[in-house]
């Protein structure tokens, strides 16, 4: 419950903060209303809210709720740089922290990752995304 409130209460910070952002999310809102014609709200008409999935993807990147991830190394694994020399050594059942907040916030994966920008997870531009970097 606690995640899910936190994510409203960051999401609605945001869209504060950036009224152009609460204005085209409230438009396709009234879109999507006005599609129902007055009946409840379905899980496809969620699915059909574009904008709403950048929102929501772009809020979870600037205001992701877990600090890091790990995983369990399934085999041995050297790690190399660009030259083929190891600069690292996993072995099997090692233990591997991702830090989530230092991926999302670091302007090599996410160009001026201070600000808001739901257009980063558009079509057009979520190729433009680093495989691997939004977690």
């Amino acid at each position: 419950f606690e995640n899910n409130a936190n994510f409203i209460a960051t999401m609605c910070h945001e869209l504060m903060e950036n009224p152009d952002v609460q204005q085209r999310l409230y438009e396709e809102v009234l879109e999507v209303r006005d599609e129902l014609g007055g009946k409840p709200l379905s899980y496809e008409a969620v699915m059909k809210m574009k904008y709403m999935d950048l929102v929501t993807s772009e809020t979870l990147r600037k205001w992701n709720l877990a600090g890091f991830t790990d995983r369990l190394c399934s085999k041995d694994y050297d790690l190399t740089d660009d030259d083929g020399n190891i600069i690292f050594k996993f072995k099997a059942s090692d233990y591997v922290w991702f830090p989530i907040v230092g991926l999302h916030y670091d302007d090599k994966y996410f160009e001026d990752p201070e600000s808001f920008k739901p257009e980063r997870f558009s079509d057009e531009n979520k190729d433009n995304i680093k495989p691997f970097t939004y977690l």
